[in-house]
């Protein structure tokens, strides 16, 4: 493929395969069966807390189920590690489309692209959770077939709406889902949403969570009264900001699914802001009793949810896409009249990672109801923000998938693409109210037609010790933006109770710098400790996205970009996904071969791999081989001489998948990737 005048020189040769990696990995035995373990262990987990939860609810004075009068639905799911409870809550056409551009990218849109999710390589591919399940006889999915792997039973409206506006097919024109050619829907409840998504997560491409965890403060409309959910004596509820063992499980999902995006509400805490001082409200009686009780008249002592850090539960974590809501725009992603939602959940972490990571529309949104074929509804609330974008990035796979041979993008490409093309709302850069910005489809897929000419999507492995460096010439009246992410390793989970710990979850700490000769650009660093201030640049030690913004280079200028790592690679590597825009049409050149001429057969591999090169000089060899999550299973240092040399190694007692093989002479180091099946 031809990248035009982009010039990539990397410390190590990879074999053509290694770009197959984000295809294959997904499917190798070593992640599968890290899947499957995890859902046995999740499914034990939740059951037993589910069980317990229920048991004691009337005793201890919780609900289990109500149902606000605009929606919503709260929804008692289990126990913590305190044991205090766990509440899920439900948060919650055509302007949606609008707001987003996707409109831009669907039959008859500008971009002439034809998108709509039909290509038959989407079958069975988009999933959604959420409270009970979609109304299937609605007419505006008609013909669709909608899978209820769990066997759930219980219809209803919020997940119907949140369907509709992923896939409705467009019967009424203003309800046409963003996907709306889509004929397959995988639709399961929440309750054990996490054992369920780690058995599905290798088959899936995007699932869609418009649902977040109870925290700060939330209105009993049953009791008709306020409760305060955080411990007795905080004035802050712990949970919000917090890296719970939930988020740790999305993480570690993630990461054993590399193609996996799953997109997930921020949430609607802003609009929920407790009582009104010498209101009665009830909260938990003790730090050790979780019992319902009645506190007395509210004294004003408790943050009201309406400023920073309200961002709860599983959206908190690193490798999801979780999206905040905004006001319509009919006119699309490209007027200062772009505005947040009231209601929606503002970041960033306790760590002080960039959350929302993206925008889209959440307010009046009008939908598929289940009360008959042809009912229909409008609600507001992050729910149905989160369809718009998550409908919406499935079509950017379509996209991708059509021009690269049916291959997808990783999900760390994709939710990459999204931030790095969004349009920039609230202050310059990506701030704690929007994310990234408000997600703009038409820049977005107008970077998956310019890949390898004005513009740069690549997919590459970074081993330890090593940089690799990417040289380009910008081009006129553009900035030059290049954005780096990646999937991290899981981080360890915060201990229940602690309010803000900031304690750094990110594992792997990549870097990404353009130097022009004469100057270093760093990346966007935002303060946690000032969250409304503009995002500056600096060293970010927080996100696993990364963004360098020049914005006026010098047209015709070759510009370098090296992408590096802190400390040690936790497991050896890190896949990363590379964007970059503004740039000019250009030749690739690929990196030299040093006249190795290594050779490593055969692939597939069963028993055993063989190794040949010739070796220009003596000098000491380091052969190590990775598994697919970049476990060292073989290692051997030698001194060989010059000339010809070939070694073979035993491969009998590995199992089934894909291998990194990692071999330095002196100071070349070589990457190659090697199927193995019996």
């Amino acid at each position: 493929m031809k990248y035009g005048r982009v010039f990539l020189s990397i410390c190590f040769i990879l074999l053509s395969t290694v770009n197959l990696l984000a295809q294959q990995i997904n499917s190798s035995a070593f992640r599968k069966d890290k899947l499957r373990e995890l859902w046995q262990a999740l499914n034990l987990k939740k059951s037993k807390s589910y069980d317990r939860a229920h048991n004691q609810a009337e005793k201890k004075g919780w609900e289990t189920h109500r149902k606000s009068p605009r929606g919503t639905s709260t929804v008692l799911v289990g126990l913590d590690t305190l044991g205090f409870p766990i509440y899920l809550q439900t948060c919650d056409d055509n302007i949606s489309a609008i707001t987003t551009a996707t409109n831009t990218v669907q039959p008859g849109g500008a971009l002439g692209l034809n998108l709509s999710g039909s290509s038959t390589f989407l079958s069975n591919k988009l999933a959604i959770w959420d409270e009970g399940i979609v109304f299937s006889a609605h007419n505006e999915f008609a013909g669709k077939t909608i899978k209820v792997p769990d066997g759930a039973t219980n219809v209803l409206d919020h997940v119907t709406h949140v369907a509709g506006t992923l896939f409705a097919k467009g019967v009424l024109p203003q309800v046409k889902g963003m996907a709306f050619g889509l004929t397959t829907l995988q639709s399961y409840d929440f309750i054990n949403d996490q054992a369920e998504m780690a058995l599905a997560a290798d088959r899936l491409l995007i699932s869609n969570h418009s649902y977040g965890y109870e925290a700060g403060w939330s209105f009993n409309n049953v009791q008709n009264r306020w409760e305060w959910n955080g411990l007795p004596g905080d004035t802050v509820d712990y949970k919000f900001g917090f890296y719970s063992d939930d988020a740790m499980v999305y993480d570690e999902i993630a990461f054993n699914a590399p193609e996996y995006l799953i997109v997930q509400a921020a949430g609607n805490s802003h609009g929920e802001t407790g009582p009104t001082v010498g209101n009665t409200y009830y909260g938990y009686a003790s730090k050790t009793d979780p019992t319902m009780v009645n506190k007395g008249p509210f004294t004003g002592d408790i943050s009201s949810n309406n400023g920073y850090d309200v961002i709860s539960g599983t959206a908190n974590a690193k490798n999801i896409l979780t999206v905040g809501a905004v006001n319509p725009s009919p006119t699309g992603p490209i007027t200062s009249t772009v505005q947040i939602a009231p209601f929606s959940s503002w970041g960033p972490t306790d760590d002080g990672r960039i959350k929302p990571d993206i925008c889209g529309n959440g307010v009046n949104v009008l939908s598929t109801g289940r009360g008959a074929p042809n009912a229909y509804f409008s609600t507001s609330g992050t729910s149905a923000a989160t369809p718009n974008v998550s409908g919406s990035l499935f079509l950017l796979q379509e996209y991708y998938a059509l021009k690269n041979s049916g291959n997808f993008m990783r999900s760390a490409t994709l939710k990459g693409l999204a931030c790095h093309t969004a349009y920039d709302a609230g202050n310059p850069g990506p701030d704690y109210i929007y994310g990234w910005g408000l997600l703009n489809m038409s820049r977005a897929a107008q970077t998956i037609t310019d890949n390898g000419s004005k513009s740069l999507i690549n997919e590459e492995t970074l081993a330890n010790g090593l940089v690799q460096t990417y040289t380009m010439e910008a081009t006129n009246n553009e900035p030059l933006m290049a954005t780096l992410t990646w999937t991290d390793p899981k981080g360890e989970p915060t201990v229940y109770g602690v309010v803000n710990d900031h304690a750094l979850k990110l594992v792997n700490d990549l870097d990404l710098r353009f130097t022009d000769g004469s100057a270093t650009y760093s990346p966007w660093v935002l303060n946690p400790a000032k969250p409304a201030k503009n995002a500056t640049t600096g060293d970010n030690i927080r996100d696993n996205i990364e963004q360098v913004y020049i914005a006026n280079p010098i047209a015709g200028k070759t510009y370098t970009l090296t992408v590096s790592h802190k400390g040690k690679l936790t497991n050896g590597l890190q896949n990363y996904s590379l964007i970059v825009t503004g740039i000019q049409t250009a030749q690739f050149n690929g990196p030299a071969t040093n006249n190795l001429y290594l050779k490593v057969f055969p692939t597939p591999a069963s028993s055993y791999i063989n190794i040949v090169f010739n070796a220009l000089t003596k000098n000491i060899l380091t052969i190590e081989l990775y598994n697919a999550i970049g476990q060292k299973v073989y290692n051997s240092v030698k001194q060989v001489s010059q000339g010809a040399y070939t070694t073979t190694l035993n491969t009998e007692d590995l199992i089934n998948g894909l291998y990194y093989m990692r071999l330095q002479l002196g100071d070349k180091i070589y990457l190659r990737t090697v199927p193995i099946i019996k």
